[in-house]
């Protein structure tokens, strides 16, 4: 595997289910980062994953090669040795790789895979939840899905009195 996209996905995925019990990736499954947006991020931040953003998403079939000519030619001009990724870095590497996916149940199916592929879960293995695209350790996480204010409402409204 490519070192940046694991260490983006340990960015995004492990780091935060060990230090906060979960992980969101409703934003990269349904697709909800704007192209444009991620690219202007990345060429304030004066990154070199900005190159990933200019032309189409590649597909499952040719993210590989697309990835090695794009970043082929940055590492041209951009001789480093230890990859350290900004937070937006990862985030844009995350979502290329999600944008590969056709569609918002590849992409799903490919957060389940995830899921197995990761070993380490701290001992939190059988704990372990998905819902609505996001990960959780439902050992230390309870959510709760709103689809309205309403919703909301009734539920502060019990909670508060408890």
């Amino acid at each position: 595997m490519i070192k940046e996209v694991q260490q983006a996905f340990k960015m995004i995925c492990m780091d935060k289910m060990l230090s906060d019990g979960y992980f969101d990736m409703s934003i990269y499954i349904y697709g909800r980062i704007k192209k444009d947006e991620m690219y202007a991020k990345l060429v304030a931040h004066k990154s070199k994953y900005a190159a990933l953003y200019r032309g189409t998403y590649p597909n499952q079939d040719n993210a590989l090669s697309v990835w090695n000519s794009k970043m082929q030619k940055q590492e041209n001009t951009n001789n480093e040795q230890k990859i350290k990724l900004a937070y937006v870095e990862a985030s844009a590497i995350v979502n290329w790789v999600y944008r590969s996916f056709r569609n918002a149940q590849e992409r799903e199916n490919f957060t389940l895979e995830l899921l197995r592929e990761i070993k380490d879960f701290a001992g939190i293995q059988n704990s372990v939840r998905f819902s609505n695209g996001v990960v959780y350790n439902a050992a230390k996480v309870e959510l709760h899905f709103f689809s309205s204010v309403s919703e909301y409402k009734l539920f502060y409204f019990f909670f508060k009195e408890a």
